[in-house]
């Protein structure tokens, strides 16, 4: 796997790294064959890179993406203001922008429908969407 994102103007993000259960933060391409091996991905993929400068302030970003079993939870929690938006695993560059519209539409539902002073109101159910991953668990990219 691989994936090259911009990053801004001068800035781009190289990934492509799943390891089932690696929690470890301290990794890197100094010491974690993995990470080479993906950084060489990178570089046979779009050679140009060859010329590229690692950022050397943070050469290597790790990123612990917990999945859950085949689904993404995103709900929000009965009787509270909280909404739940987790367990994307690598996936979640790619449903970051279908998941924060279903939260905002969650929180927007909730704000409309808060009562009036005086006025008794019963909470709204549940409301739960489901966006499915095929990732692994314990991703780290």
């Amino acid at each position: 796997m691989v994936f090259i994102v911009p990053r801004g103007e001068n800035l781009l993000l190289l990934g492509g790294l799943t390891e089932e259960d690696e929690w470890s933060l301290d990794i890197g391409l100094h010491n974690h064959q993995p990470v080479r091996d993906m950084y060489r991905r990178c570089l046979d993929f779009l050679p140009v890179l060859e010329h590229a400068r690692l950022d050397p302030d943070e050469p290597v970003r790790v990123g612990l993406r917990p999945v859950g079993k085949g689904n993404v939870c995103l709900e929000r929690e009965a009787g509270t203001r909280i909404v739940h938006n987790y367990g994307h695993g690598g996936s979640g560059f790619s449903f970051s922008w279908g998941c924060a519209h279903e939260v905002a539409t969650i929180v927007m539902r909730q704000r409309s429908s808060r009562p009036l002073l005086g006025h008794h109101h019963t909470r709204r159910p549940l409301e739960r969407a489901m966006a499915t991953s095929a990732s692994p668990r314990g991703m780290l990219s």
